[in-house]
């Protein structure tokens, strides 16, 4: 190309390669499952005892919050609480207020958690 090329016709090449090379990788990411629960925010707790929680808030108040730790996800439905918010499942609840938790699991002591 010669010197007076405007840049703009100088990057031409670059930035057509740069829009090709995303629109292959959004393709290749797979479509949200239809039934995948609307998250509205996350959290990451550092908690006593070691652990990291990561909480996958709902974004509606019906709508289950998920819970990740050591690797899995847990979905954990709303409970009715008197203060603050309470999810469970049965077996696996988290409990709080602001941002401190408690998180309580089958066969496990209760661990006291500070959002990071």
């Amino acid at each position: 190309m010669q010197k007076n090329t405007p840049f703009l016709a100088r990057r031409l090449p670059a930035l057509a390669a740069a829009a090709l090379s995303a629109a292959v990788l959004s393709a290749c990411t797979p479509p949200r499952a239809p039934d995948a629960p609307q998250v509205q925010r996350v959290t990451t707790y550092a908690c006593d005892r070691g652990p990291m929680l990561v909480v996958h808030w709902p974004a509606t108040p019906e709508g289950p919050a998920l819970l990740e730790m050591n690797g899995r996800t847990v979905a954990l439905q709303p409970e009715r609480v008197a203060s603050g918010f309470g999810y469970g499942d049965g077996g696996t609840y988290i409990r709080g207020k602001g941002n401190t938790m408690f998180f309580q699991a089958p066969r496990a002591l209760r661990v006291n958690c500070v959002a990071r």
